[in-house]
């Protein structure tokens, strides 16, 4: 999650969307799925604008499902297989492949 939201930095994003990118890592499921994004903006005092441009400089997937995930979540963190809980955004999961541990919609 740091060297994301280093880069981050070096592009220049507000700070207030690299802290709710921060918050979302807290809160995402044990494979970066979110499905009350907007409910954790309005809690850390942010809007659609933070998530619009986490989503515009591609650190975020929306789906019309109104679920999220983080593109980077496999690249900055591991859990144990023991403790892995998978997702139950399987539909969502399901029209994403993973290149280089980050997430990439599926183009066929």
């Amino acid at each position: 999650m740091v060297r994301t939201l280093a880069t981050a930095t070096e592009n220049n994003m507000a700070v207030e969307a690299q802290s709710l990118y921060f918050q979302l890592g807290m809160v995402a499921d044990d494979d970066g799925f979110i499905n009350n994004t907007m409910s954790i903006a309005r809690m850390c005092g942010f809007g659609k604008a933070e998530i619009n441009t986490l989503i515009d400089n591609s650190f975020l997937i929306h789906f019309e499902s109104g679920v999220d995930v983080l593109r980077h979540w496999k690249l900055c963190n591991y859990i144990q297989s023991d403790r892995y809980k998978p997702t139950e955004f399987i539909a969502e999961k399901n029209s994403l492949q993973l290149k280089n541990n980050i997430y990439i919609l599926d183009s066929s």
